[in-house]
């Protein structure tokens, strides 16, 4: 069984909790692509394509990471 994109359930399940994911860690690193790419165990360039891939704005995730720093104190 395929959904819009053709993949099957499985796939595109499975490309939403990677992009989750790959959102979660560049928040935890604050938008910095080196940091949060070192915390996931791979290469920048990987990661670099993952959060292009997935379109992650990285803008948002430093957004989200300044409101979570403010929060907290």
């Amino acid at each position: 069984m395929s959904n819009e994109y053709g993949l099957s359930q499985f796939d595109h399940e499975m490309r939403k909790f990677e992009a989750a994911l790959v959102r979660g860690i560049l928040i935890q690193a604050a938008g910095n692509i080196c940091q949060a790419a070192r915390l996931a165990g791979m290469h920048r360039n990987t990661f670099g394509r993952k959060v292009y891939a997935h379109k992650i704005d990285i803008r948002e995730c430093r957004r989200i990471a300044k409101q979570q720093r403010q929060s907290v104190c």
